[in-house]
C-alpha cells in the first residue's frame, strides 16, 4: 500500500474558470479570488516610435539655452560684485591713509557707483525671472511637439517648474520610446553641475585675496 501525502494548503482551482480556493491541508474554505489576483499581468512596456522619428525638438534645446543663459548671468554677477569688492577696499583704503584726501566728490562718487551696480544687480535678477518663465513655456511647447511626432507616453511640462528636472525625465521617457535622445539631458546636467561649482570657486579665490589685502590696511591703520 502507497502512502500519498496529503495536499498543503494553498490555492487551487474551483473547477470554475478563473477562479480559485483555498485549501487548508485538511477541507475546501469559503476563501476564493480570481487568477488575475494571484497572477497579475505584466506592466505594458512603453509603446515604440517609428524608427527615424526624431528625438529632439527646437523647444527642448531652447529649454536648455536657458539654463546656460542663466550660467552667463551669474557670471556677471560674480564679476560685478568682484568689481564693487575691489572698489570698497581702494576706498576704504583711501580714508585710513589719510582722512583728508577723501573729499565730498568722492564720497558721492563710490555712493552712485554702488547703487548702479546694484542696479545692475537687480535688473539681471529680473531677468532671471523671465527666464524662469521662458524655461516653462519653453518645455510646454516641446511636450507639444513631442505628441504631434508621435510619443503616447510625455514626461509632463509642469516640472519643468523644478528647472532641471523637465530635461532629465523627458530624456528618460523618450529614450524608452526611440531607443535614443539623451543628448538634451546630459547638456544640462552638464550646465547644471558648473553653475553650482562657479559661485563655489569664485568664493574660494576671491575671498581669501580680498581679505588678504584688506588686513594689511586695517594693521597700518592700527
Amino acid at each position: 500500500m502507497t502512502y500519498a501525502p496529503p495536499t498543503p494548503p494553498g490555492w487551487y482551482p474551483d473547477g470554475v474558470n478563473g477562479v480559485l480556493r483555498w485549501w487548508d491541508g485538511t477541507a475546501w474554505t469559503a476563501s476564493t479570488m480570481g487568477v488575475s489576483a494571484q497572477n497579475p499581468a505584466a506592466p505594458l512596456p512603453y509603446p515604440q516610435v517609428p524608427a527615424g522619428t526624431r528625438t529632439n525638438t527646437p523647444w527642448i534645446w531652447a529649454v536648455v539655452a536657458v539654463l546656460l543663459v542663466g550660467l552667463a548671468l551669474t557670471i556677471v554677477q560674480l564679476v560685478l560684485m568682484q568689481q564693487m569688492m575691489q572698489q570698497m577696499l581702494s576706498s576704504f583704503s583711501t580714508v585710513l591713509s589719510d582722512p583728508y584726501l577723501y573729499d565730498s566728490t568722492s564720497v558721492t562718487g563710490l555712493i552712485g557707483w554702488t547703487n548702479g551696480v546694484m542696479a545692475i544687480t537687480m535688473l539681471l535678477s529680473f531677468l532671471g525671472l523671465l527666464l524662469y518663465g521662458a524655461g516653462v513655456l519653453f518645455a510646454y511647447l516641446d511636450h507639444r511637439d513631442l505628441g504631434r511626432l508621435g510619443y503616447q507616453r510625455r514626461f509632463h511640462w509642469a516640472w519643468s517648474f523644478l528647472t532641471l528636472v523637465y530635461p532629465i525625465g523627458r530624456s528618460v521617457v523618450v529614450r524608452r520610446q526611440a531607443g535614443r535622445g539623451r543628448a538634451p539631458m546630459w547638456a544640462a546636467i552638464s550646465i547644471a553641475v558648473v553653475s553650482f561649482l562657479t559661485p563655489i570657486i569664485w568664493m574660494t579665490a576671491m575671498l581669501p585675496q580680498f581679505y588678504a589685502e584688506l588686513f594689511p590696511v586695517i594693521d597700518s591703520f592700527s
